[in-house]
């Protein structure tokens, strides 16, 4: 009896959850009318054509979710406004809106297509911000859901426009993108490193910024990559991330997504009544929202894959089939919205021929009216024309002439002044070389070494640093930001302390030494904890080695050290923080002590080689390759891993542009 009413009460409960969310609907929907009501009257009572445009723009937005055709229709309304207003930024505006409405339809094509008109206005007015959004969007679209890797460049390219006009929500998405593209392409996992990369850096910039709502995204991202790797544990862990953060933001759809993605792993775990359970606890909220039709096809894959596996065949029937439907759908609305996308265009064509056709019969009706008055005039006017044109031609011939003699004088200047800032930057370079120690250098300490430096411009970010004091010598490899003379300067302000914190603080451990430089480099660029200036900055690894002793002290910031003992490689992490820019006055950074052998190798380097784009694919190099190249010649000697290197870098380059300074260097003890 008691169970009979609990099953009461259940079903009660589970009418009036259903009742609820009907109404809910029934409300949005009365609210969404509403809100047209609300634009198209403004329209009606304005005579401001610049505010009309903004309102068909915010309900191309408005529809985008609920109503595509009505949103690609008011899109289209915009578009046509923009051009009459010749208003670049509306224009472009309102390609991005209908590329969006098209891009919820499932119709990629005709985004594609739009979000490519955005970014011809954006060039056509240099508009870096709509030019970057319509490259993100088109990225996303290719190598994320289309899974073209050729077409990474437009991620990429995105990506370092967001960061120079730092836009930290689109830096967020780009990260996440571009994990998700190694995430994607990560055949045998050799992109691992890539995906953690990117998705640990959207996690870190969240942690610095105010967008937490990225958290669950971000957590929910790892979780899938270790699930696409079989770890499964590991994956779980992060699931939970997610959800503890979605529930923190009372994110309704990031809470159902991360159960789901949780019950999955567990599944994965073999714990099969607790995936169950949470699957039981999100179906009401999935099942209803109409919204949600991806996670209800995902959600009910997982229902059948479960009750399959624990041999309930007719409840694994049923939502194999509740499955099968819902895929349906999806296709079914897939051909449906681009079908109905064919037809808008179409209707929209025709509007537009009309538009012209009308246009264009007012113009010969005008100028039927004009042809009497000319042919009364024109016998009258065409001696004076002739005049005219002949003292036009002759004053035009004469200012020719003088302007061919200007143009030939600022030729001549422009290549006096392009010879001097060459001669400058070629002079800088003697200045910056002759600040670095020679290569020879460190003979009398390592029996064999190299010094690959590789710089993108004449100048370079990237510098080697080396000091003996005592018994006692110190090396360093260091990548400044950016390249060319901003990162030259960068350099010498960096020697410059380095040696201030050897020779006049008296600092002997690294670790000491690059909180120092940190903080001396901070001051002297005028960087502040809640400055938002420059964060210009670097990365580096910091040896100090003792030959005697054969005792090696390393601290780095950013930049690893390469240990390889008897054909094994191991590799000692840095302190995950560059030196200046958004470090912290008081940063520390963590030194390791390792006793050296006879014949180790020892290798420090900045990240240009890594990051060179090339090979069959324009892809990455990635570090593993380095990693590789030097494990694999361990047993040769200096010069030839040097040269393996050199020739491995210059045949994946090929004909692409180097796109940083390179340093590597290369020790045996």
């Amino acid at each position: 009896m008691l169970i009979l009413k609990v099953n009461c009460i259940f079903t009660c409960m589970r009418f009036l959850t259903i009742f609820l969310l009907c109404l809910v609907l029934a409300t949005v929907q009365s609210q969404t009318d509403a809100y047209e009501a609300k634009k198209l009257l403004e329209i009606k009572n304005t005579s401001n054509q610049k505010e009309v445009c903004l309102a068909y723009i915010n309900l191309s937005t408005h529809y985008a979710t609920n109503n595509r055709v009505k949103g690609i229709e008011y899109g289209q309304k915009a578009v046509v406004l923009a051009k009459e207003l010749k208003d670049a930024e509306l224009l472009g505006t309102a390609y991005e809106r209908i590329a969006d409405n098209y891009w919820y339809a499932f119709n990629n094509q005709q985004a594609v297509k739009f979000y490519l008109l955005e970014k011809r206005v954006a060039d056509s007015v240099n508009n870096t911000e709509f030019k970057a959004r319509s490259l993100y969007n088109i990225g996303w679209i290719k190598c994320i859901q289309q899974k073209e890797t050729s077409q990474v460049h437009y991620l990429y390219e995105a990506f370092g426009i967001f960061k120079q006009l730092k836009d930290t929500a689109y830096i967020l998405n780009s990260l996440d993108a571009l994990g998700s593209f190694y995430k994607d392409s990560n055949e045998g996992q050799r992109y691992n490193d890539s995906v953690i990369k990117y998705y640990t850096g959207a996690l870190q910039l969240i942690e610095i910024s105010r967008y937490k709502k990225n958290e669950s995204i971000s957590n929910n991202n790892i979780g899938e990559f270790y699930k696409s790797i079989k770890d499964y544990k590991t994956a779980l862990v992060f699931f939970n991330k997610a959800l503890k953060a979605a529930e923190k933001q009372k994110d309704t759809f990031s809470i159902l997504i991360s159960k789901r993605s949780k019950a999955e792993a567990l599944y994965l775990l073999d714990s099969l009544d607790k995936a169950l359970r949470i699957l039981d606890e999100i179906r009401p909220y999935v099942t209803n929202d109409e919204q949600q039709l991806e996670n209800k096809k995902n959600m009910y894959g997982l229902y059948y894959a479960i009750y399959k596996e624990q041999k309930n065949y007719n409840m694994a029937l049923l939502y194999h089939e509740k499955f099968k439907e819902i895929n349906d759908t999806l296709n079914e609305n897939l051909f449906n919205s681009n079908l109905k996308a064919q037809e808008n265009n179409y209707q929209n064509e025709l509007n537009e021929r009309t538009i012209n056709e009308l246009k264009h019969l007012n113009e010969l009706s005008d100028l039927k009216n004009r042809n009497n008055k000319i042919v009364i005039y024109a016998l009258t006017g065409i001696v004076l024309l002739v005049g005219v044109i002949l003292a036009l031609l002759f004053r035009t011939y004469r200012q020719n002439i003088r302007s061919k003699k200007l143009l030939e004088t600022q030729n001549l200047i422009i290549s006096k002044k392009k010879e001097e800032i060459e001669q400058s930057i070629e002079y800088a370079k003697g200045i910056q070389t002759g600040i670095l120690p020679e290569a020879s250098c460190l003979n009398p300490v390592f029996k064999e070494n190299f010094i690959f430096y590789l710089p993108k411009d004449i100048v370079s970010g990237d510098f080697y640093w080396y000091q003996k004091i005592n018994t006692e010598c110190y090396i360093a490899a260091a990548d400044c930001t950016g390249h060319g003379v901003p990162g030259a300067l960068m350099s010498v302000v960096s020697i410059d302390k380095l040696n201030q914190a050897v020779f006049e603080q008296k600092l002997s451990e690294p670790s000491d030494i690059l909180a120092a430089i940190n903080k001396s480099i901070k001051t002297a660029l005028k960087q502040t904890n809640d400055s938002d200036g420059h964060k210009d900055g670097l990365d580096i690894a910091l040896l100090k080695y003792h030959p005697d002793t054969k005792l090696l002290h390393y601290a780095g910031a950013n930049r690893p050290l390469l240990l390889i003992r008897n054909n094994q490689l191991e590799e000692f992490k840095p302190t995950k923080m560059a030196i200046a820019g958004h470090a912290t006055d008081d940063q520390m950074y963590q030194q390791t002590t390792i006793q050296l052998c006879k014949d180790d190798l020892l290798f420090i380097y900045s990240d240009g080689y890594a990051d060179q784009f090339g090979g069959p694919e324009g892809k990455k190099l990635m570090s593993k390759a380095l990693k590789n190249i030097i494990l694999t010649n361990s047993h040769s000697d200096m010069k030839t891993i040097e040269r393996e290197i050199k020739r491995y870098f210059n045949e994946w380059k090929s004909h692409y542009e180097q796109v940083d300074d390179v340093l590597i260097i290369g020790l045996k003890v």
